[in-house]
This record gives C-alpha cells, sequence and structure tokens, in this order.
C-alpha cells in the first residue's frame, strides 16, 4: 500500500511555475528577516562589539540556511513528499567526481574574480580558529545543502517541467540563483555557479552532484582566502 501511494504521488515538477520564484523570494524574506532580529540582539547585547563582522554573518548564513530548509520541508509535509523526492537519492560515481572537480575549477576562478574586482584583504583573511571551523561548517556544508535543496531540489525541476526544454530551465534557474544573492559580485558568481549546478541535476538524476560541487566550492572559497593562497 506503501509503495502504492508513493508511486501515484505527483512529482516535485507538478508545482505551479510561480512557485520557482516564490520560493526564493521567501527565503530572502527569511534571511532579511533573521539579518534584522539577530542584529537587534547582538546590538541590545553588545555582541557587535564582541564578535567580528565575518562571525555574524556566518551567524546569520546559518540561520537562513535553516530557514530555508524549514520553508522545503514545509512545503513537502503540505503536499505529502519526502526529502528523497527532492533528488536526495543515490547518485553514479561520474557526476559526483566532475562536481568535485568543477567545484575545485569554479572556486579559484571565483577568488581570482573576487581579487581583481574588489583589491585587498578577503571577508576570510585573517581569521580565528574559532572562525574558520565555523565558516567551513556554515559556508561550506549547511548554506550548500539549504540552497541546493532549495534551487535544484525544486526551483529547477519546476522550471524545466514548466518550459519543457532543460536548456531554458538551466538558464533562467542560474539568473534566478545568482539574482538571489543580491550582492553585485555574488551575483555574477552565483549566475555562472548556478549553470554546472543546475547541469549536473539534469545529468544525473540527483541532488548529490550539485551539493558536492557546491560544498567543494564554498569550501575551496575559505580555504583559499584563509591560507591566503590566491
Amino acid at each position: 500500500m506503501h509503495e502504492t501511494q508513493e508511486s501515484t504521488r505527483p512529482p516535485i515538477a507538478s508545482l505551479r511555475g510561480y512557485w520557482a520564484v516564490v520560493l526564493p523570494l521567501l527565503g530572502l524574506a527569511a534571511q532579511f528577516a533573521l539579518g534584522l532580529l539577530l542584529g537587534f540582539v547582538f546590538a541590545a547585547g553588545g555582541l557587535t562589539r564582541e564578535r567580528s563582522p565575518l562571525m555574524i554573518i556566518v551567524i546569520v548564513a546559518g540561520f537562513s540556511a535553516l530557514a530555508y530548509l524549514i520553508i522545503v520541508r514545509i512545503l513537502l509535509a503540505r503536499r505529502g513528499w519526502h526529502w528523497r523526492d527532492l533528488g536526495l537519492a543515490e547518485s553514479p560515481n561520474a557526476p559526483v567526481l566532475a562536481a568535485i572537480a568543477i567545484g575545485l575549477v569554479t572556486c579559484v576562478l571565483a577568488s581570482l574574480f573576487d581579487r581583481a574586482v574588489q583589491p585587498g584583504p578577503s571577508m576570510f583573511g585573517n581569521m580565528s580558529s574559532i572562525e574558520f571551523l565555523a565558516a567551513g561548517l556554515v559556508i561550506g556544508i549547511l548554506v550548500p545543502f539549504g540552497e541546493e535543496v532549495l534551487f535544484r531540489g525544486i526551483v529547477f525541476p519546476v522550471l524545466r517541467a514548466r518550459f519543457g526544454n532543460t536548456a531554458a530551465a538551466v538558464l533562467v534557474s542560474a539568473l534566478i540563483f545568482g539574482a538571489f544573492h543580491l550582492y553585485p559580485l555574488q551575483i555574477v558568481v552565483g549566475f555562472f555557479l548556478g549553470l554546472p549546478l543546475a547541469g549536473l541535476r539534469h545529468w544525473s538524476g540527483s541532488l548529490l552532484p550539485p551539493i558536492a560541487l557546491h560544498m567543494t566550492h564554498n569550501l575551496g572559497v575559505v580555504l583559499l582566502a584563509a591560507w591566503k593562497i590566491l
């Protein structure tokens, strides 16, 4: 009976097209609300003087990623879906290996682009051990997972179903992903990173390769800056 219910359950791609825009907007709203709330809490408690700007950014990013997961979880629960319906299923080895390789390349390119656009010390430079660990866990692992669940787990499949064209869905999903980051430098990086992320999601049929690429990219950016390699 359980297998029959799962086989008749509509796929994620059955969502109406507006969800491809509504979900990122909900994510941004949660990010802004959390930023304001935590900023007020930090200021009221005098924590802004005790914590570095990086730690505040990491804390806000971590809570924002959790908010993305909560938003997705609510949608899944209301529709009777499970996390595996997003594509959290086993992937062939080739796409995962390709994802890691692409992530290593994109983190170097993004770091070089960042240095060219805004010379000077990176946000991740001169980190303490605690800041390094926090940035690695949140920016390198939690944020990529939250964003992939939202964008390649729901936004991309919905766009692909609505357009009926994979190339168009890859392009538009990358545009939405880039715009989601708001900051001009990250908009550009987000767009170009969004292309292989969506491409891997389509190629593998799994969410694991884009997660692997995104985590490799983010961890690489943090490590390159922290170790002053570029």
